[in-house]
């Protein structure tokens, strides 16, 4: 078990969706998206690139639901893209409040992301993803629910197609809490009073 601090969040976030989560009104089964890294951004060709291979695997039938974070939204407008996100099945969200996204990221069944932590949320939710980066510092699922690409869009059409079922792969659960490990640690050298 990797100690890490995303599991207690991912654990409790369920208590905090709000309302807007169900106005939302996401299909059952669906690929979740969420790129916004610069070395992505800044590159017309490969934003381009990816952009077009999830446009092909999006369909009534096999839904994509794209998270237009801020940065991303402005780039594809600026780089005149913007007809790869109009094609049916493509649904797009803006960027949500972390408890709602963690509800959204628990129904997806499978992720193309380039994000380090959503990365490792695939992973403790037991998602299988790939990572459209050259390389990530994240250890969590690679080898296992989580692959990836190396910046070669043939791997993420390779993965959106094949991609593994994620009733393959169970979620991290087990009773120890790494905030709790680091919280003990701090009220045991008395840097708090847990207490207070």
């Amino acid at each position: 078990m990797h100690y890490n601090t995303a599991k207690d969040a991912i654990e409790t976030a369920s208590e905090f969706v709000s309302e807007a989560f169900a106005r939302l009104k996401l299909p059952k089964k669906y690929c979740l998206v969420l790129l916004h890294r610069t070395e992505l951004l800044e590159s017309r060709n490969d934003l381009e690139a990816i952009l077009k291979v999830i446009a092909n695997h999006a369909s009534p039938k096999t839904p994509v639901v794209f998270t237009e974070h801020t940065t991303t939204k402005a780039k594809i407008q600026a780089y005149g893209l913007e007809h790869y996100l109009e094609k049916p099945g493509m649904i797009l969200i803006p960027k949500q409040p972390y408890f709602d996204f963690m509800a959204i990221v628990g129904g997806a069944e499978y992720i193309v992301t380039d994000g380090g932590g959503l990365q490792e949320d695939a992973y403790f939710l037991g998602i299988p993803a790939i990572v459209h980066r050259q390389t990530t510092e994240r250890p969590e699922g690679l080898g296992g629910s989580a692959s990836i690409s190396l910046m070669d869009v043939t791997k993420v059409a390779d993965f959106l197609e094949n991609h593994p079922d994620k009733r393959n792969f169970a979620k991290k659960t087990d009773a120890t809490s790494p905030s709790k490990i680091i919280a003990d640690y701090f009220a045991e050298r008395h840097y708090f009073d847990p207490a207070a």
